[in-house]
């Protein structure tokens, strides 16, 4: 083997070092604001995908600026009851 293989195997095994040890320190993917976030996946027959939520010391969910509000059927019927009927062009 040559100095110049022999020098790329030693870099090679340094890089793999280097990452197993970046990816299971504790601190890894930690980020400096001290916020910690979850993976909350998309609801069921919705075509939005899942999204990261950021939790408090707590472990509760932040309020966010979703306004996403979901029902029945027999509460969108209700609705429809109680809303007024459409003004004519006239």
């Amino acid at each position: 083997m040559t100095l110049l293989t022999k020098l790329l195997q030693i870099a090679f095994v340094g890089l793999i070092l280097f990452i197993a040890t970046s990816c299971s320190s504790p601190n890894a993917g930690a980020n400096s604001g001290g916020k910690h976030k979850v993976w909350v996946p998309s609801d069921t027959g919705s075509h939005l995908g899942g999204r990261w939520v950021e939790v408090g010391e707590t472990g509760s969910a932040g309020t966010g600026a979703s306004n996403v509000q979901t029902g029945s059927a027999e509460d969108l019927r209700r609705q429809q009851l109680q809303a007024a009927p459409p003004a004519t062009g006239r």
